[in-house]
């Protein structure tokens, strides 16, 4: 009678596989930046997107997005934002209607459990003008950060996304060197982030265009450094600071288009390496594919392989919804997995990462509907630690309950 017991015993205490072991998974809500242009001289695709109008020139995520991915698992919303809209005057106020709809989104969705990336969209510039030119001095990106760092330093599910595709000097003009990013421009706003008292975590990108690809490279840079090299000189007195890092595998790498020509894990993988030999960690902040059966195959093997390296890839932030993208089955975005307009179904993309979302707890929560759909005009006001959630197969629950009544038959 041992024996057969002793067979049946792993069986209470042999857990599932757990997919979702990385802290923070979510989705890139886009539409708020639309209308920047990093190429156009003024920074806008038109005249009329200066300031622009909700709408018609960019667009808020709809609520029944949000509240999708939400009850989905997914913990994190970053959101792409313009700051010539949060703040029309350089080292003025943020009190635009504008600035408002951003406050209400983020009180909306840190409320509801998630938290909430704050990015500055603009590529290294402010109406097309260069960050560290005369007319965009650094004290002007510093004064932006310190004022969303008092506004948000009570809310500790607010992520500030410092700057998004900081061009460098493949820009024209030239922007700031990878030196100038890294050693002065990320601390100093840093630091000043910290003097506020705000403890919030903080993502940093590389310039390159924060691309994977271009991690290692010199080939926009001036003196021959690297990103690798540049981003070793990073310090947060808290440890909170992460690099931003975005990868494609259509055949520009640039996700401008919806083939999948490369794989993710061979670019990645020296980053990976390179993380954990500097106690260093990174978010693959913006990732996505297509629908061909080629793009879902990388596409899950991606999922798989940020799970497995959660030590220094603790978050990922898949791109892209967001209202005005279009159907990608009727010549919409191939990276859109808006919910279909009909309710009905789901994107093949979401049926991969959808298991690897982390929150799934935060399905059972209350959605607060405290902000307007996107047609609406913007409104609002603001305010909340990093959620973690941590995804347990069913099986433990299933080999316990075997194991026990195994037991208890073989007693009878």
């Amino acid at each position: 009678m041992v024996a057969p017991l002793l067979l049946l015993l792993p069986l209470v205490f042999t857990p599932s596989p757990i997919k979702a072991a990385t802290q923070w998974t979510g989705m890139n809500q886009a539409g708020m930046e639309f209308c920047l242009s990093d190429t156009a001289p003024t920074g806008f695709n038109s005249p009329g997107c200066d300031p622009g109008t909700m709408g018609e020139h960019y667009f808020g995520p709809a609520n029944s997005s949000l509240d999708n991915f939400r009850k989905l698992g997914s913990n994190v919303v970053r959101v792409p934002l313009s700051w010539e809209r949060l703040q029309p005057v350089l080292n003025g106020p943020l009190t635009s209607d504008y600035a408002a709809y951003v406050d209400s989104l983020i009180t909306r969705e840190t409320t509801n459990g998630s938290l909430f990336v704050i990015d500055i969209h603009n590529y290294g510039r402010y109406k097309g003008l260069q960050l560290g030119s005369v007319d965009v001095p650094y004290d002007a990106f510093y004064n932006l950060w310190e004022q969303l760092a008092n506004k948000y330093k009570g809310n500790e599910k607010v992520v500030f996304g410092l700057m998004n595709q900081p061009g460098g000097t493949l820009q024209a003009p030239a922007g700031p060197s990878i030196q100038e990013w890294w050693g002065t421009i990320y601390n100093t706003a840093i630091q000043r982030i910290r003097a506020t008292g705000a403890t919030n975590r903080i993502l940093v990108q590389a310039t390159c265009k924060a691309f994977g690809q271009n991690f290692f490279s010199d080939t926009c840079g001036v003196g021959g450094i690297s990103n690798a090299e540049g981003a070793l000189s990073l310090s947060d007195p808290l440890g909170k600071t992460s690099i931003d890092i975005h990868q494609f595998i259509n055949t520009d790498r640039n996700g401008g288009s919806g083939e999948c020509t490369h794989d993710f894990i061979p670019i990645l993988n020296p980053i990976t390496t390179y993380l954990r030999a500097h106690q260093k960690t990174a978010w693959l902040g913006e990732f996505g594919v297509g629908w061909s059966d080629t793009c879902i195959a990388s596409l899950s093997s991606l999922m798989t392989y940020l799970s497995d390296n959660s030590d220094v890839w603790p978050g990922w932030i898949y791109w892209v919804a967001g209202p005005a993208w279009g159907d990608p089955r009727n010549g919409g975005y191939a990276f859109s997995v808006e919910p279909p307009a009909s309710g009905v179904g789901e994107r093949p993309q979401v049926t991969v990462i959808k298991s690897y979302f982390v929150d799934k707890d935060l399905a059972n929560k209350q959605t607060n509907n405290t902000v307007e759909d996107q047609e609406r005009k913007p409104s609002g006001t603001g305010s909340g630690s990093g959620a973690r959630g941590r995804v347990v197969g069913a099986g433990w629950m299933v080999g316990m309950l075997v194991g026990v009544f195994g037991v208890v038959a073989l007693l009878l």
